[in-house]
């Protein structure tokens, strides 16, 4: 049934598959709580010193070995293996035969029998606490975790994401820009920005592109709607108060025709940022910005070197003193302290000194 499945065109295959997985966990927590039940306390008194050399042997021997020849010849690299060879196979089914077969055995006359549901739990609880304590430091050590999440995804390449793009790069910040265009993608991977060509909707995109490390998402394409259904999309990946889209460029009076918060993501920035008066304003010299907060500028001085906010420069967002970046949005207003970064869209010649400056209420 499960191949058959899962090789149909389902339309509905995500959720399927998705539904799947969550009730994996419920069933695989379940069995681990059935199984210990079986046993009696009088039976963890059968273990001695040669169980414990045969679960060492199992994790250490056994499990390498299997790994080893399972992915004998296969397009993996030595780090991918020896990080599986530490961590799989998980044991679950071996721990379901052992209490079914277990108490039959016994009943069977084979008395030894009586050993193998607690050897069996004895794996699982040791191989549990081994791996929990060493996975992240040895995926590390190997290069094989996902970086610290901080970072940008933007949906949609243009000058104007182009720009933000490589702002943002110069701050250190990771950025990923994803278009289904190559010839608006070339241009921002000539700046030496990461890229991704294709549909961020596709299974390809799911599986290949690499945004783990990755904490919002910046819809800018031109479509109002396509930004609203990738944000609908993925924001059970990175959490729908991280999916941010571009305004619409003219709302309707009416507010049964707009698109309601549940059917798209936050607005990025604060008004009027749509996608052609950014490129307007991107045409006409404004240039991307950061400024350092200390305490020595306020927002009154703020706004008599750069004016008023909204109209005359544009809150984009902020890294806080540690690098991590905040996107700015008048949905989720924040306020910065001193040591944050501000990150605004101003006319080029509307330059900041880079002196010290305090408290913003992103929502101003």
């Amino acid at each position: 049934m499960g191949l058959v499945i899962g090789n149909m065109k389902l339309v509905e295959r995500e959720p399927l598959r998705h539904f799947k997985e969550n009730l994996t966990i419920v069933l695989v927590s379940v069995l681990f709580i059935v199984i210990p039940s079986q046993l009696r306390i009088d039976q963890l008194g059968l273990l001695n010193w040669q169980v414990v050399a045969f679960v060492l042997a199992i994790l250490l021997l056994v499990r390498p070995l299997s790994i080893f020849l399972a992915t004998l010849g296969a397009p993996m690299r030595g780090g991918d293996k020896l990080l599986l060879a530490w961590i799989a196979p998980r044991g679950i089914v071996a721990a379901a035969t052992a209490g079914i077969f277990g108490p039959a055995l016994v009943t069977a006359g084979y008395q030894d029998a009586e050993l193998l549901l607690p050897i069996v739990f004895l794996i699982i609880i040791v191989t549990v606490l081994a791996h929990g304590l060493t996975l992240g430091p040895l995926a590390r050590k190997l290069s094989l975790a996902a970086k610290e999440e901080n970072g940008l995804l933007i949906v949609g390449a243009s000058p104007w994401t182009q720009a933000l793009a490589k702002a943002l790069k110069d701050l250190e910040v990771d950025v990923v820009v994803t278009d289904g265009s190559y010839q608006r993608l070339k241009p921002i991977r000539m700046d030496g920005i990461k890229v991704y060509f294709g549909e961020i909707l596709s299974e390809h995109a799911e599986h290949e592109l690499d945004d783990e490390h990755l904490s919002f998402l910046l819809c800018a394409t031109d479509n109002h709607y396509y930004n609203a259904l990738v944000c609908k999309a993925q924001g059970a990946q990175f959490g729908h108060h991280r999916t941010f889209q571009l305004r619409p460029h003219e709302e309707s009076g009416q507010e049964q025709k707009r698109l309601t918060l549940q059917q798209r993501g936050y607005f990025a920035f604060e008004p009027p940022t749509d996608f052609y008066t950014l490129q307007q304003r991107l045409n006409d010299g404004w240039t991307i910005q950061s400024t350092r907060l200390s305490d020595d500028f306020n927002l009154d001085q703020l706004k008599s070197r750069l004016g008023e906010s909204g109209v005359d420069w544009l809150l984009l967002g902020s890294l806080s003193p540690q690098g991590k970046l905040r996107i700015c949005s008048s949905e989720q207003p924040f306020k910065f302290s001193t040591g944050w970064t501000l990150i605004y869209f101003c006319p080029g010649n509307a330059s900041v000194a880079q002196t010290n400056k305090t408290s913003l209420d992103c929502s101003n």
